[in-house]
């Protein structure tokens, strides 16, 4: 639950703000719209928030991402890896893996105009052990243990190092650039090995303080966060709760004031499960100035035999403005397990039916072992509805 996406983007935030890419004016017109916590204190004559303000801001964001995300995908194959993992246990690759090359040939440039290139994008190379030792711009070095204690990123402009006590557990990871230290990271833990406290420091001294409470089975119920540049008063919460079978049922998202004493807003999320533990649905809601809590979207799900999503349906509801949007979304598999076809449809209130908006499909080459090492990719023109060639990747794998 650390890495929950709100406080993923505040510590980025707080990164910019340190190293002077951003000023203390921005941070917090930026953290605002992080948090949106103007929603809660707009209210309408019967002080209900406007929840279409956050609906309308995150349809701004959706879209944005969309096109970002196309683009973020050729500039940073460019010169950096999508590295998540550190241990080949982590991935979905069958076999020994030693070393792993990837190369993208896209169709049209970063702007939807037609236009072939070829990026080499993804590389990775593993030890006898299966520990990563290096990827497309970093190398990584380990302990006697296998902690990792050192990532070397762009031929050492800058590294991360991580330090350990002497029962394995992380106290401290540097982020070193050029000039010095960017900033660190402190945690203390508990006995069981939870990360209660943790502190973000820069060069000019610690910024952000973190504690975490967990319950009797481990699972994180509440993570606070407390800013030195709101004179280390509470600035948000979050927490979570969980059934018998340890599975998050809902998520509690609490802004407070300056002072850290006052509730300014509260959202959150609900999810449900079916009996084989798949999340079939995902609801978000707003707390009303009257203590109740509306609905402001949700998203369900349907699987197949095998646990493979094939439906997810999401609503968002625009109660000012009496109306709401509705996308589905269907998956087919191959007999392997990997995506074939994604369509895309929105409902029509209109028609009062669902509108087919595009699909991408895509085919595979497999190798012995049974991974993929030509991913083909297409996609419906919006224009005409033709299909055409989106991109192709590549894999070289090799096998200890």
């Amino acid at each position: 639950m650390e890495n929950n996406s709100i406080a993923s983007e505040l510590k980025k935030l707080f990164d910019l703000l340190e190293t002077g890419a951003i000023t203390k004016d921005e941070y917090d017109k930026l953290k605002a719209e992080v948090l949106e916590s103007d929603d809660s204190k707009t209210t309408t004559a019967s002080n209900k928030p406007k929840s279409v303000l956050k609906r309308s801001k995150i349809g701004l964001i959706a879209t944005s991402i969309i096109v970002l995300s196309i683009v973020l995908y050729v500039v940073l194959s460019k010169g950096q890896n999508e590295k998540i993992f550190t241990n080949i246990s982590e991935t979905n690759f069958r076999g020994n893996v030693k070393e792993f090359a990837q190369k993208t040939t896209f169709q049209f440039d970063m702007w939807g105009n037609e236009d072939t290139s070829v990026e080499f994008n993804k590389y990775y190379l593993f030890n006898d052990d299966g520990l990563l030792i290096a990827d497309i711009n970093s190398m990584y070095s380990y302990d006697e243990k296998g902690n990792l204690t050192e990532v070397v990123i762009d031929d050492g402009l800058r590294k991360i190092t991580y330090a350990y006590d002497s029962r394995g557990r992380l106290i401290e990871e540097k982020n070193i650039g050029r000039f010095g230290i960017i900033h660190a990271f402190e945690f203390k833990h508990d006995e069981n090995g939870n990360i209660i406290e943790q502190y973000l420091i820069s060069p000019r001294g610690r910024n952000l303080y973190m504690s975490y409470k967990y319950n009797s089975s481990g699972n994180l119920i509440d993570s606070t966060y407390y800013s030195s540049y709101y004179n280390w008063n509470r600035d948000y919460s979050i927490r979570y709760e969980y059934d018998e079978q340890g599975r998050l049922i809902e998520e509690w998202y609490l802004d407070y004031n300056s002072n850290g004493t006052k509730i300014e807003s509260e959202s959150g999320t609900k999810y449900q499960y079916n009996r084989k533990g798949y999340l079939i649905e995902s609801r978000d809601l707003v707390r009303l100035a009257d203590g109740s809590y509306e609905t402001i979207g949700f998203t369900t799900n349907k699987y197949n035999r095998k646990g493979y999503l094939i439906e997810s349906r999401t609503v968002e509801i625009f109660e000012d403005y009496g109306y709401e949007t509705e996308t589905l979304t269907t998956f087919k598999y191959n007999r392997r397990g990997d995506v074939i076809q994604i369509a895309y449809s929105d409902y029509s209130r209109d028609e009062k039916k669902f509108l087919h908006r595009g699909t991408s499909r895509y085919e595979y080459e497999y190798d012995k072992k049974g991974n993929w090492i030509k991913k083909t990719s297409f996609r419906t023109r919006l224009t005409d509805g033709k299909e055409e060639l989106f991109l192709v990747e590549e894999r070289d794998i090799q096998y200890l």
